[in-house]
């Protein structure tokens, strides 16, 4: 939720229209929130929304976002607030300027790349995915079988960021990846970013 550099106004607008598509995604899940709907929610026209969202992606990070820093509680209780939480949690672990004790994304790239040539190093990382697996299942286990497919395409898209690419893990990645687990025919849908 980045409001650096926004005049008053514009933040108030985002808050509102963030706030109306917390009401929509607490009373009705992340599938309802769209930019449509949430316009309609907030009273605010469609192009309004488009301003500060392109995506339904960044608009549905922004609202878990939101929701986890001005209601942990709300968030906290619904299975979207929480996948979203551990994703966010997992990201900053990964994070190499972030506080002193996280940026564990060196440590994961060697454990990686010594995994096939040394028993130990593979045995720690199994355990590392079967923890993984284990946190994801807590979350989103009475949803749908938790398998190494899915902590892959949950998790792998932010160890690609963080490794690979070294690039921002945004909220608009992790509404994403939230609404692959929570509405899986947005996830198979392409998101329409308007010209």
């Amino acid at each position: 939720m980045v409001t650096v550099g926004l005049d008053r106004r514009r933040v108030g607008k985002r808050q509102h229209i963030l706030s109306a598509a917390r009401d929509l995604m607490l009373r009705d899940g992340p599938r309802s929130v769209t930019i449509a709907a949430t316009a309609h929610r907030a009273d605010v026209s469609v192009p309004t929304v488009r301003k500060h969202w392109q995506t339904r992606d960044e608009l549905v990070g922004d609202v878990l976002d939101y929701s986890r820093r001005t209601d942990p509680r709300a968030a906290a209780a619904t299975d979207a607030g929480r996948l979203f939480d551990l994703l966010w949690t997992f990201a900053e672990q990964l994070i190499p300027d972030g506080p002193p004790g996280t940026g564990s994304a060196g440590a994961l790239a060697e454990l990686i790349g010594r995994a096939p040539r040394n028993s130990i190093s593979a045995d720690h990382l199994r355990g590392f995915v079967t923890a993984q697996e284990r946190r994801v299942a807590a979350v989103v286990g009475n949803r749908q079988p938790v398998d190494a497919l899915l902590v892959a395409r949950l998790l792998g898209p932010i160890v690609y960021q963080a490794l690979v690419a070294r690039g921002e893990i945004g909220n608009a990645l992790l509404g994403h990846l939230v609404l692959l687990v929570m509405d899986p025919e947005a996830g198979v849908k392409r998101t329409r970013r308007p010209s």
